[in-house]
């Protein structure tokens, strides 16, 4: 597809401008034009039946049918259902969808089976490879009491990536729905149920990392359990159906080619913080040896408050991903600037409220005796802890920013597609 520019129509390929067309389908909808205007037509194009079911048949299944013809259903979707998403957009958003750039497809059960799909292979080989990855960042065997808890800790969350990963799968179709505040909230919710989840583990039931890793887990599944109530009551188009499940392997291509991409943009934090804690590892070691945890310990405890900072501005930067795709669907360029500047001063004030909650938390190590039992907090994490924490949040600004701009720079395609 073309680029979109002052509201004109995208332009197709010049590859698609010369595919030729399915003739059967084309010969199908000129028929359905002709019958719409009065002519009578004898359809043979498409071989579907043109006739009611038998009377045995009708007899069985009268509360269901009425004996009316049963045609196919047209290759993009009910044109009825494709026109009331279009009247939806306009009630919702105010925005001009046109019925025919929507594609009604099997989407949902596609993204719902490769999710379970790569649940499991993420969970088996970070279980595999849990040894080789915690040697890359200088954690073994020989540092006996940090490799016991980083392998702990890791065992656990890596059983339980598939809590995250569906938890993000329907907040992006909440999302999709034009709802970018329930998973903001759902993810608030996950937030503060995990802080306190981890006061009742680690300081009440004394579990240590386990307990910090089995909050995590916990938090994450409660919410994304509550995350799929809430859709599938509020919104019943996403309650999935026997017929959702027939998937093809253009299903699989279409959402492995978006989602690829997407995946590899937001990995890049995450391989961030791991390349980092291999670093941090070396300033409690001394000649090869580890003489301390105090930068670990600080480390981490800073990490998971900066966790915490962040969760407003992630939201608004992943609420700005569906206003972007809505409002390129329907060809108002000019509303995806002034949505992105509004947000652009919404993430600063946000970035200068995080910052003003980080520092005082900061004062006396506060948040290290949230995160870490009393044993733990030293003088030495305090200052290790406080020099990321406040590195980190002097680039708030910056970040929020990013937040923001990637979502509103990167979005799949110019139509709509609902799964």
């Amino acid at each position: 597809m073309g680029n979109v520019e002052n509201g004109a129509q995208p332009q197709l390929s010049k590859r698609a401008q010369i595919a030729n067309p399915f003739r059967a389908m084309v010969f199908g909808a000129m028929a359905d034009e002709m019958i719409a205007n009065g002519t009578d037509v004898v359809k043979l194009s498409l071989g579907e039946p043109d006739f009611g079911a038998p009377p045995a048949v009708r007899d069985a299944m009268r509360e269901q049918y009425d004996g009316r013809p049963l045609p196919y259903t047209a290759a993009m979707g009910l044109p009825e259902l494709r026109q009331a998403i279009s009247d939806f957009y306009k009630e919702r958003h105010h925005v001009d969808v046109d019925p025919k750039r929507i594609a009604i497809t099997a989407g949902g059960s596609t993204a719902l089976l490769l999710s379970a799909a790569l649940t499991v292979v993420l969970t088996a080989l970070a279980l595999v490879l849990l040894d080789p990855m915690l040697a890359w960042i200088n954690v073994t065997p020989a540092h006996h009491e940090v490799y016991t808890a980083a392998y702990t800790y890791c065992a656990i969350i890596f059983a339980g990536i598939g809590a995250q990963l569906f938890y993000n799968f329907i907040c992006s179709f909440l999302r999709a729905m034009g709802d970018s505040v329930t998973p903001l909230l759902f993810l608030l919710f996950s937030t503060i149920l995990n802080v306190g989840l981890d006061l009742l583990f680690i300081l009440s039931f004394r579990w240590g990392v386990a307990g910090a890793a089995g909050a995590t887990v916990l938090a994450q599944l409660i919410s994304t359990i509550g995350c799929f109530v809430y859709a599938f009551v509020r919104y019943p188009v996403l309650r999935l159906h026997r017929e959702d499940w027939r998937i093809s392997l253009m299903d699989v291509k279409r959402h492995l080619v978006r989602g690829i991409p997407l995946g590899l943009q937001f990995s890049v934090l995450a391989v961030g913080i791991i390349v980092m804690q291999g670093g941090v590892v070396q300033f409690d070691m001394r000649d090869g040896v580890m003489v301390s945890n105090a930068a670990q310990n600080g480390f981490g405890a800073a990490n998971k408050l900066n966790n915490l900072l962040m969760t407003p501005m992630n939201g608004l930067g992943a609420a700005m991903t569906s206003y972007t795709a809505q409002n390129m669907g329907a060809g108002q360029p000019e509303r995806i600037k002034k949505g992105t500047l509004q947000a652009l001063a919404m993430v600063s004030i946000l970035a200068g409220i995080s910052i003003a909650i980080g520092l005082g938390l900061s004062f006396g190590g506060s948040y290290l005796r949230i995160f870490l039992s009393v044993d733990k907090v030293t003088a030495e994490t305090m200052r290790y802890g406080n020099t990321y924490l406040y590195v980190d949040l002097a680039m708030y600004l910056f970040l929020g920013f990013i937040f923001v701009v990637r979502n509103c720079v990167f979005f799949p395609h110019n139509d709509i597609i609902i799964g």
